[in-house]
């Protein structure tokens, strides 16, 4: 028998199936064009170069409306960020709806290395952002 979810890890699984939710639900509801050309990045909006996380929103309210092309030039990483919020929220959702947490394929494994999965997205996402900001520099990027 599984040991039944505490009221802890019940509101908490409920605030991340809404955060997700409400980040779909806003980013859909995000008109596309006013974005396109907004610096919104106080980096970006300082120096005229992105930083890692610039094109993000962009590349989620594209992402919502079908375009995954220009969510891919805005930020490449948007999909997987999307997909990996998903899946968590679904397995979140899952636990709360049955009680208790859903023991997956691969749960006990993420959560006995999560600090080395959340240290490995951050270098991926500041990789991928200093690519991008030395081929910027250099001439061979223009700023998203």
């Amino acid at each position: 028998m599984q040991k039944p979810l505490d009221d802890v890890a019940r509101r908490n699984g409920w605030w991340v199936v809404a955060g997700f939710v409400g980040l779909v639900a806003g980013v859909y509801l995000l008109p596309l064009s006013p974005l396109n050309d907004a610096p919104l990045c106080p980096f970006r909006h300082l120096t005229g170069y992105s930083c890692p996380g610039c094109g993000m929103t962009r590349a989620c309210v594209s992402l919502a409306h079908g375009d995954l092309g220009a969510s891919f030039h805005f930020h490449p990483l948007a999909g997987v960020l999307v997909l990996a919020f998903g899946a968590y929220a679904l397995v979140r959702l899952f636990d709360n709806l049955k009680g208790y947490r859903v023991e997956l394929p691969g749960r006990a494994w993420a959560r006995a290395n999560s600090r080395r999965l959340a240290g490995a997205s951050l270098a991926i996402v500041l990789g991928f952002g200093g690519i991008r900001l030395f081929l910027e520099l250099i001439g061979f990027l223009t700023p998203v």
